[in-house]
């Protein structure tokens, strides 16, 4: 279910599942730079209320929980608020749910839903063969919580599927040393992570860096080699992109009027895009004889961020 204010902002003082799996990499969306802005308050957490994948996994957890009890006959707890680890405060658990009595769960219970694109990455049903974000979120929840095993029940392509996750030790023992050193060595200290190459440390660095000097600084040893790198990947990205170009206009020749190819490695089409169609929107609102006061005050500016742009010597 969606999380209330007071749990958003007790999120702020630790780590939860969603947030390890990020930490470690395991995140396509989100990484490890993300955590570290939000938790420092550098950058408000992404607002996903309006997305319709979170709206459908929200709707759907109350089937799941309930799917899951009648499929299993256990007695099923709502998840209740945000829980933190008795000796790490800030090992923080949000579950969907409990499995047994009242006070005394006997294991913790989560619901996910899955498009096809994502089948692949399910196992057989019963086993533990889940993604990994999830794999490690089912951890994470089942060392805050000191409990022996967690369920996943899930939707996945329209089809529903119970996994059985038991405490893994060295599995546990991993995360938690990595959410306790990312936690104190970067959170707490204010060091963020090492620089690579994710958005999340392009939005981190434009956060702490908004504004800009005329002041140029003079290259060290270190920041020149990687300024000679830069030049020469952009040299050959360069090269490449125009070979490219050759041998796609090689492949158009070849092809004439048919469809495409079909060659040992794979498939090559020569089609014509979709037409993309725009609504001219301050066009429209003028045909209408919208007052101009109201257009500019329905105009939202959205910040540019700053971007790296080489210059190199020919």
């Amino acid at each position: 279910m969606p999380l209330t204010q007071h749990q958003l902002k007790q999120r702020l003082t630790g780590l939860g599942g969603s947030d390890i799996g990020s930490v470690l990499g395991l995140n396509s969306y989100r990484g490890a730079h993300d955590v570290w802005a939000e938790k420092r308050g550098l950058i408000a957490p992404a607002d996903l209320s309006d997305n319709p994948f979170i709206q459908f996994g929200n709707v759907m957890e109350p089937v799941l929980l309930e799917h899951y009890k009648e499929a299993t006959g256990a007695s099923v707890m709502a998840g209740e608020g945000t829980i933190s680890h008795p000796e790490r405060p800030w090992h923080l658990a949000s579950v969907d749910g409990l499995v047994g009595p009242t006070g005394r769960p006997d294991g913790v219970l989560e619901a996910k839903t899955a498009s096809w694109r994502m089948k692949d990455q399910w196992g057989e049903a019963g086993t533990d063969q889940v993604p990994e974000s999830y794999l490690v979120q089912c951890a994470w929840y089942m060392a805050a919580l000191d409990l022996p095993w967690c369920d996943l029940v899930a939707l996945v392509d329209r089809s529903f599927s119970i996994y059985h996750i038991e405490r893994n030790p060295e599995l546990e023992s991993a995360i938690v040393e990595a959410g306790e050193r990312f936690w104190l060595d970067h959170v707490e200290a204010g060091v963020p992570p090492e620089t690579d190459g994710s958005d999340g440390c392009r939005e981190v660095l434009s956060a702490l860096h908004p504004a800009t000097t005329d002041k140029v600084l003079v290259a060290t040893p270190e920041v020149e080699a990687l300024c000679v790198r830069l030049r020469d990947i952009k040299l050959t990205q360069k090269e490449q992109k125009a070979e490219e170009a050759a041998i796609k206009n090689a492949l158009a020749e070849f092809v004439g009027s048919n469809k495409g190819i079909e060659a040992s490695c794979g498939k090559v089409t020569w089609t014509k895009a979709s037409q993309r169609q725009t609504v001219q929107w301050k066009a429209l609102a003028e045909s209408l004889n919208i007052p101009a006061e109201d257009i500019e005050r329905f105009t939202r500016t959205s910040p540019i961020a700053r971007s790296i742009r080489p210059y190199f010597k020919e």
